[in-house]
């Protein structure tokens, strides 16, 4: 619009000039009846006028000059004549103004319609290309600037095929000319999902519809663009959301199926061996045989009653409703206490279980029941999957971050490296069948790594399938200290010995959790 006063301004002030120049010569000669037909040549120069205003108002002066000029100029010719003739070229004038007129207001509305048009365009969020039938960019918008990374003028001019990858860059121009030839378009008035190239060579999804329009014997077609990376990647999100859905589902159904052969397993015993005392089939109770019965409902109890602590315990941590106990722990004691617990278990398996507690062992700040059941689910899970003749071994130390570590190790079944997440998480077991082989609810390394969590820890496991095992409990620097009075020893069988210290982790398959 300013571009376009700039030019009316500059011609009316010609016009005027002009239209003055006549005047002059029109008062200072006697041109009689030519005095008039300059002024319709001047109104001529409308033609290049910006609007309609600008060619009425000339038409204006151009009258008032010609009246002004007839009185006040010099006699010239017949007087009838002179004034006819200037009658005459006022209506010319105006006639001259007003089809003038017309054409300009018809190319006004034309220049607002594009500048509407070109607004509109600029203004969308969907990218606008415009190409002609050779594959040759036409226009561009700001929203393909953006979406592309290119200016207009970097495009506009080029071919098309350089905002796509391959292999749609090289048989771009051969799809044009088929469509061309046959009229069979693929795409044309239908909406599909392609792929775009930007100017830093990296690609994006895109949603986009194609539109043809002639413009008399060309051909020109009009591509509308949506960048779809966001939408592609909430799908994604929304799949493995529903993929973990799906499998927290699965893995609480084994759970339940697993618990349910855990739970009726002890109650079974429970209600089988009271049964008999009630109807005291081996007489009054007295009998000595009573006596077995009531040390294997004890054990069915405390089974029963561990199973619903740890399904407790994992609810409990999970919604924050566990507090801890916290003070400085002897490590070495801890892991004393823990494994003469699980010795008899180890014996009676045939298994070797080993202990080393090393000199640089620090003292931990942390809840002491809850790092004896953090090493007394890692102690059971080895003795469970270790075969006869197997060994079990626990070590304790300083790691090279300063805090300290509980690990157990075993020459068991070992995991498969794609089976690790799932051991390590909440009613995920590997196979129910195993663990129905070996009894228990699953629940026993998610439990750990719960708790050592708690204490601001993590969990590493590293195991290789058919080798064996190794899980440590990593505490952070912050909960220790030093304890300057602890000997590194060794116990395995029923004696003791020292050794040297060793490390315990292997391979480089460790899971941070």
């Amino acid at each position: 619009m300013i571009e376009r006063g700039k030019v009316g301004t500059r011609f009316f002030v010609i016009g005027v000039a002009l239209a003055a120049t006549i005047f002059l010569f029109d008062v200072l000669f006697p041109l009689g009846v030519a005095a008039g037909v300059p002024y319709v040549a001047i109104m001529m120069v409308g033609l290049w006028a910006p609007g309609k205003r600008y060619i009425l108002g000339l038409a204006t002066i151009c009258t008032a000059l010609i009246v002004v000029g007839y009185v006040y100029s010099p006699q010239g010719g017949i007087p009838w004549l002179a004034f006819t003739n200037r009658a005459l070229v006022v209506v010319a004038i105006w006639i001259t103004a007003i089809l003038i007129g017309k054409h300009k207001q018809a190319e006004e509305a034309l220049w607002d319609s594009e500048a509407r048009l070109k607004t509109t365009l600029n203004n969308l969020l969907e990218g606008v290309i415009t190409i002609d039938e050779k594959g040759i960019i036409h226009s561009f918008n700001p929203a393909a600037e953006r979406m592309f990374g290119y200016a207009a003028e970097e495009v506009i001019g080029g071919n098309v095929n350089m905002l796509m990858p391959e292999p749609d860059r090289g048989g771009h121009d051969g799809y044009i000319r088929s469509y061309l030839e046959t009229g069979e378009g693929k795409i044309i008035g239908r909406a599909r999902e392609v792929t775009g190239r930007r100017k830093d060579g990296t690609t994006f999804p895109l949603n986009l519809g194609i539109a043809e329009m002639r413009l008399g014997e060309r051909r020109f077609y009009v591509g509308t663009l949506d960048d779809i990376t966001e939408r592609k990647m909430n799908e994604e999100s929304l799949r493995q959301a529903k993929e973990q859905a799906d499998l927290a589902n699965l893995a609480k159904s084994e759970f339940l199926t697993t618990m349910s052969h855990e739970l009726r397993t002890p109650l079974n015993a429970v209600l089988g061996f009271a049964e008999i005392m009630q109807q005291q089939i081996y007489g009054p109770l007295g009998h000595p045989k009573y006596g077995e019965y009531i040390d294997d409902i004890h054990q069915s109890g405390r089974h029963l009653l561990g199973l619903i602590n740890d399904i407790l315990d994992v609810s409990r941590i999970e919604t924050g409703q566990t507090e801890l106990s916290e003070v400085w722990l002897d490590v070495g004691v801890v892991v004393e206490s823990s494994v003469r617990l699980v010795r008899e278990k180890a014996n009676h398996a045939s298994l070797e279980l080993l202990t080393m507690v090393n000199d640089d062992t620090p003292l931990l700040f942390a809840d002491e029941r809850r790092v004896k059941q953090i090493l007394l689910n890692l102690l059971s899970n080895a003795l469970k999957f270790t075969p006869k003749g197997g060994r079990v071994s626990v070590d304790a130390g300083i790691d090279e971050g300063g805090g300290c570590f509980l690990s157990v190790s075993d020459t068991g079944i070992g995991i498969a490296p794609e089976d690790v997440d799932k051991v390590l998480s909440p009613f995920g077991q590997v196979d129910s069948s195993l663990s129905r082989r070996h009894e228990g609810s699953g629940l026993g390394l998610p439990l750990a790594k719960l708790l050592v969590e708690l204490h601001g820890g993590t969990l590493d496991l590293d195991s290789e399938a058919g080798i064996g095992t190794t899980v440590a409990a990593k505490f952070p620097a912050r909960r220790t200290k030093p304890n300057r009075h602890r000997p590194a020893k060794r116990s395995g069988g029923n004696g003791m010995k020292h050794t040297t210290k060793r490390s315990v982790r292997r391979g480089t398959a460790s899971s941070a959790l």
